[in-house]
Order: structure tokens, then C-alpha cells, then sequence
């Protein structure tokens, strides 16, 4: 069976209603200063408001369901050996029924504590990442050193 990496993003959870970091207008960034609720010096700092800037998070993913994007990527499951790669937190992907799932910023339905640690599997897709950036910046200076 051939193999597909899918990597994803906020645009794929916005369709189901779920507010993206970065949006200009209604970003969870325009309330919120990542470094106060999204570092371990916030950590450190003031556990009660990450806390609950993640609570708030969580919350909101009752109230939400995958959407026609989602399903149809796992309709890709079907025919082909497929892993997500997604910079979501929500579990969409797996509630639409997903079943090999990385999440590259962690996920809002799992708790871990204050020692991080990676399996085999993350740090691999981690290092394909990176090496696929610095391609593309080889590619970009390439191309600006021709025009």
C-alpha cells in the first residue's frame, strides 16, 4: 500500500469553528500573550492562567465537530497507509476517525507533565520537518540568486 504524509494546520480546524492562533481579528494571540501562557516560564510564572487558557481550550472542543476536510482525509486511509502531521491541538482528526495522528504542538485531550520527552516516531517526523524547511530555503535563495 503506498504511503502518504498529510500535514495540517489551523485552516483545517477553523471550518469546524475552532479560533485560530494567528487570525488579525479574532486569533487567540489578540487576547492572549504566548509567552505568558504558552512557555514554561508561564509556567513557572502563573500555572493558574495556563491552566486556564488551556481549560478554555479544552471546553471549546465540546461544542465542535469534524468537518467535511477531516473526513475526507480519512476517507484517504481506504486506499493508501496514511500519517497526519498536524499542528492542531483539538482531536478532530481523530474523532473523524484518524488512525495514525502526530501532533506537532501536543493535544488539548492529554495531559503531560513537566518533563518533556519524545518517542522514536516524533523525533523522526520532527527531523523530516526540519530538513524539509531548510530545502525550502535552499530552494528560495536558489531561485532569488537566478531572477
Amino acid at each position: 500500500m503506498k504511503k502518504i504524509a498529510i500535514f495540517s494546520g489551523a485552516g483545517l480546524d477553523k471550518e469546524s469553528g475552532i479560533n485560530t492562533f494567528r487570525d488579525t481579528n479574532d486569533g487567540t494571540w489578540s487576547n492572549y500573550n504566548i509567552d505568558e501562557v504558552c512557555t514554561p516560564t508561564g509556567w513557572k510564572k502563573n500555572r493558574e492562567k495556563v491552566l486556564d487558557f488551556y481549560n478554555e481550550r479544552r471546553s471549546q472542543l465540546k461544542d465542535v465537530e469534524p468537518n467535511d476536510a477531516h473526513k475526507q482525509l480519512v476517507q484517504l486511509e481506504e486506499n493508501f497507509n496514511v500519517i497526519h502531521i498536524t499542528q492542531n491541538v483539538s482531536d478532530l482528526l481523530e474523532r473523524a476517525g484518524a488512525t495514525n495522528v502526530i501532533h506537532l504542538h501536543g493535544e488539548l485531550t492529554k495531559v503531560r507533565g513537566e518533563h518533556f520527552s519524545m518517542d522514536q516516531q516524533q523525533i523522526m517526523i520532527l527531523f523530516m520537518i526540519l530538513v524539509i524547511m531548510k530545502l525550502r530555503l535552499v530552494i528560495s535563495a536558489k531561485k532569488q540568486i537566478h531572477n
